[in-house]
């Protein structure tokens, strides 16, 4: 296996080693490695027991040689003598090196494996309780949202039958009926009403379950890896103890001793960590939020316009007021904050570091764990109120309204209704972050190669009029690593985002590349490789290409070496 260097690989576990199926593959490996350090600590035990069965043979055939040597006469006996006892110091040495290996490395690695199994447990119970929560929280914010859709289908229907009444369609309707009718109407519609705000709390209390499972498997990685490094250490110190009590027995052991101790300062724990994320990692760190879609926000459901817009203005009220108490969540902090040092907000952290009295380590996390869970739930409710607003504005043939995320969500199908996603990568996500009064900014300089990609990339695609292009939900370390101007795909059976939420005057997406072709391109930016399989780009740098990818990235040739680059940091030549 060809080692890379650790500058160009990532260097820790919750950034590679995500979601279940990669937690599973991670405990995987950490189980193999624990059984790999109880194995090791056997073949110690059992080389301990070998040399203090040697030094007790030692001592024997030392003390005959004494005894034989005792009635002998002479200078011939002199020194057989001192053979006797010179094997018998041999005999004591190897006694210490058993006691050595049996006192300094057996037992404190036994007891670093027990501890390690107990914390492992743990853990993996710890991620599995998150992981049922979430799956319980997703099944009933699922059953809500399918009985709110039913409920709004039948009262949809009942407010078309009342209408027909109204202008005499149907003419067998008596006054008593339709005032059954009408009842039933509202009824119904306070049914409705009740079975919304039913899903709305169990969609927010889904999201709130999914933090809290991101963070469960953001911090068992962490321990994870924390195990892992900490067993490789000792492991490496444990190698190092072993070399230096042998090449200490005799001169005749030096040599050995050298070879191995030179293989033990070999051990880079880095580079270890780099290996098991390059052999074993299965995603990046890609939050995935699953938005609110509501009845009326499908415009191919039927409905009447102005109950589409009452419904749409209701939701809208309902998310601007989730915002306005996410926001004063926030004020708690900064109150607290402020009351020690004026400060920004992103300078919390350092005001608790400034000051030792104040919080414990362990609290600086938490407060900026939940720092951060706020500015989650912020995009989550930006994004779901700027669907509506996009909704209300093609309801009234308006200009479709923009927001930063839009260009982070994703629609699909599940089981017959709309699923929308928001899908931010964390490098990105640091960028885009709310207000004072919750709107999401983008915070990042407007020369930035992000912001430049974006720019360059619409214009390409508006200026070529090419159809809607659609980024897929890929496995792998590279998902989406530019931000993209196109999120919904297409489907027989509803448009993408950009075609509701836009028209035909936004930038469309460039079209995918699906087949090799040949030719040159300049680097327009710097880009800093960030996986084993990149190339590192330097402003005008000439590099070969081999392949376009459809997602984003393309294959080329620079400097001899062969890997993959983001296609919006060049241009063709």
């Amino acid at each position: 296996m060809k080692i890379q260097s650790p500058n160009s690989l990532a260097v820790e576990f919750h950034d590679c080693f995500w979601g279940t199926n990669g937690f599973q593959e991670l405990r995987k490996y950490i189980k193999q490695s624990a059984e790999f350090a109880k194995e090791l600590t056997s073949i110690l035990q059992e080389r301990s027991e070998l040399e203090t069965t040697y030094a007790k043979g030692l001592s024997k055939i030392s003390a005959r040689l004494a005894k034989a040597s005792k009635d002998a006469v002479g200078t011939l006996a002199n020194a057989w003598i001192g053979i006797a006892t010179e094997m018998e110091q041999e005999a004591e040495l190897h006694r210490y090196v058993a006691d050595f290996m049996q006192q300094e490395v057996a037992q404190p690695l036994r007891t670093l494996n027990e501890t390690h199994t107990k914390s492992r447990k743990q853990i993996e119970a710890q991620v599995e309780r998150a992981d049922k929560a979430l799956k319980e929280r997703r099944a009933d914010e699922f059953k809500v949202k399918r009985d709110s859709h039913t409920l709004s289908k039948e009262l949809e229907k009942l407010q078309e039958q009342i209408y027909a009444v109204k202008l005499g369609k149907v003419k067998s309707s008596s006054e008593k009926e339709v005032g059954k009718l009408q009842a039933k109407r509202h009824k119904l519609a306070d049914s409705v009403r009740l079975e919304e705000k039913e899903y709305h709390d169990a969609a927010v209390r889904a999201e709130r379950a999914r933090q809290d499972w991101d963070s469960v498997m953001f911090k068992s990685a962490n321990h994870l890896q924390n195990v892992e490094e900490e067993r490789r250490k000792f492991l490496q110190e444990t190698g190092v103890k072993y070399v230096n009590v042998m090449s200490s027995m005799a001169p005749k052991y030096v040599q050995i001793c050298d070879k191995m101790r030179d293989n033990m300062n070999r051990v880079d724990l880095n580079l270890d960590i780099q290996s098991i994320i390059s052999e074993r990692g299965t995603s990046p760190n890609i939050q995935e939020q699953i938005l609110c879609d509501f009845y009326a926000e499908d415009m191919v459901n039927l409905m009447n316009k102005d109950r589409r817009l009452e419904f749409l203005h209701r939701y809208a009220a309902i998310f601007t007021e989730d915002i306005q108490k996410e926001l004063k969540s926030r004020e708690v902090t900064e109150k607290v904050r402020n009351a020690w040092f004026v400060l920004g907000m992103g300078h919390l952290a350092q005001v608790y570091r400034d000051t030792p009295n104040f919080a414990t380590e362990e609290g600086q996390m938490e407060v900026g764990e939940k720092l951060q869970h706020s500015d989650t739930m912020l995009r989550f409710l930006q994004a779901c109120l700027h669907k509506v607003h996009a909704t209300m504005a093609d309801v009234d043939g308006l200009e479709k309204p923009r927001h930063p995320l839009q260009r982070f969500m994703e629609r699909d199908r599940s089981k017959g209704l709309n699923v929308t996603i928001l899908r931010i990568p964390e490098w990105v996500a640091r960028d885009l972050k709310p207000d004072q009064n919750g709107d999401i900014q983008n915070t990042a300089a407007p020369g930035s190669p992000i912001n430049q990609a974006l720019q360059e990339r619409g214009s390409r695609a508006s200026s070529a009029g090419s159809g809607h292009g659609s980024v897929g939900r890929k496995e792998g370390f590279r998902q989406s690593v530019m931000v993209q101007s196109h999120i919904y795909p297409q489907s027989p059976t509803h448009q993408s985002f950009d075609q509701v939420d836009h028209g035909s005057g936004m930038p469309e997406a460039p079209p995918s590349y699906s087949e090799a072709c040949k030719g040159r391109c300049r680097a327009l930016y710097d880009y800093q490789a960030r996986m084993p399989d990149e190339l590192t780009l330097k402003v005008g740098d000439i590099i070969l290409i081999h392949a376009k990818q459809s997602d984003g990235w393309w294959r080329g040739e620079l400097r001899g070496k062969m890997g993959a680059f983001p296609a919006c940091y060049v241009e063709e030549v």
